[in-house]
């Protein structure tokens, strides 16, 4: 008997470091084939999908086959995310990679300009009287 037909949920993480924001989604048994990964920049919104298939045998398709254990699931995953709008968006500036598993997204931030309050004043040099 097969308990439901869902890909089980991932765990994903987002950081925010100083110059770049990663999104690390965890896609076990999963390969590049089996993920896509798109960004709609109207929207500014990350989605991250896969599909697992369930390989039945074809004993099992002939009723030989009984499972004993079935505890992997199998099906699709949609998962989005809303993106900062201080996130680049363009195909030289996103950095997506998949090893072991472990799906790693990487947008660079647009670069920050210091204003005039993030400025530290320059220092004075303040002489020194003798009296």
């Amino acid at each position: 008997m097969h308990r439901g037909v869902r890909l089980c949920a991932t765990a994903t993480e987002a950081i925010e470091e100083p110059t770049k924001y990663t999104v690390n989604c965890e896609l076990p048994g999963l390969t590049i084939k089996d993920v896509d990964v798109e960004i709609d920049p109207e929207q500014r919104v990350l989605h991250i999908s896969a599909k697992r298939e369930h390989r039945a045998s074809e004993e099992e398709d002939e009723g030989e086959v009984k499972w004993l254990v079935h505890e992997r699931h199998f099906g699709k995953l949609d998962r989005q995310m809303k993106l900062p709008d201080d996130a680049v968006i363009g195909e030289n500036e996103i950095d997506c990679r998949m090893r072991n598993g472990l799906l790693t997204v990487t947008l660079q931030k647009v670069p920050k300009e210091e204003s005039e309050e993030d400025k530290a004043p320059p220092r004075l040099k303040v002489p020194i009287s003798s009296h």
